[in-house]
């Protein structure tokens, strides 16, 4: 890949992307597959953000003692599964059926985020269901690398502290990015345009977790919400353009 405007791109998304996913504990793929996706092309999109939330487990450390186990480990029984059929469904899919599953899922995203946001999900109270949320999310985080949403809606329905709620999702995302990479090495979708962009981009990784970490408890969350908001709404229309 030819260092041009498109590879700067990617580097400031990339960097942007990770700065939120340590700073709030998901958010890095839906704010970076989509717009990479339309620069490089979605299964390398994919990709590439795999090696940028791989990168994350450096704030996972930090906040390792905040886990609870107890919410934790139902839902990884249920990613293990639910990964490494979405990681073999990457491979066989073709790039415009993950497209559109990324603007179906962002759009029911957004739709329950702006209409259904109080509404009580008691079934997610249920024993077992932290398995099936688990399954669901690694099925959608192999597909298109960004599963995240189903985990917080269920955090949010056990009304889990903000640590806790931050180190859970980080363990999540660590468990189902360990379990794509080998995949993904094994699927040969480590391509030189993934490869070149990943090595410039770690330096830039590593200084967006260094500022998430200390901007923690100073940046208004509220105001960064409503601007990722916008990010999809502006991803969905491009990805249906494209």
């Amino acid at each position: 890949m030819p260092i041009d405007l498109t590879f700067y791109l990617s580097l400031i998304i990339l960097t942007l992307a990770i700065f939120g996913q340590c700073l709030f504990g998901f958010g890095g793929g839906l704010i970076a597959i989509p717009v990479l996706g339309l620069l490089i092309g979605m299964k390398d999109a994919v990709t590439i953000t795999l090696v940028m939330q791989m990168l994350s487990v450096g704030v996972l450390i930090r906040v390792f003692n905040q886990i609870d186990w107890k919410v934790v480990v139902p839902v990884i029984l249920g990613l293990i599964p639910g990964t490494l059929l979405g990681g073999y469904l990457l491979t066989i899919l073709e790039e415009d059926w993950i497209r559109w599953a990324l603007v179906v899922f962002i759009l029911g995203y957004l739709i329950r985020d702006a209409f259904f946001s109080d509404h009580q999900l008691f079934i997610l109270r249920r024993r077992w269901s932290g398995h099936i949320v688990g399954l669901f999310s690694g099925i959608i985080q192999g597909i298109i690398g960004t599963g995240g949403p189903p985990l917080v809606m269920y955090l949010n329905e056990l009304s889990i502290k903000p640590d806790a709620f931050r180190a859970a999702l980080l363990l999540w995302i660590f468990v189902t990015n360990f379990i794509r990479l080998f995949i993904s090495l094994n699927a040969g979708l480590f391509s030189p345009q993934v490869i070149q962009i990943s090595l410039y981009a770690i330096p830039l990784i590593l200084i967006a977790m260094w500022a998430a970490d200390q901007m923690s408890k100073k940046l208004n969350e509220r105001v960064y919400g409503q601007a990722v908001k916008i990010i999809l709404v502006g991803s969905v229309f491009a990805l249906i353009m494209n």
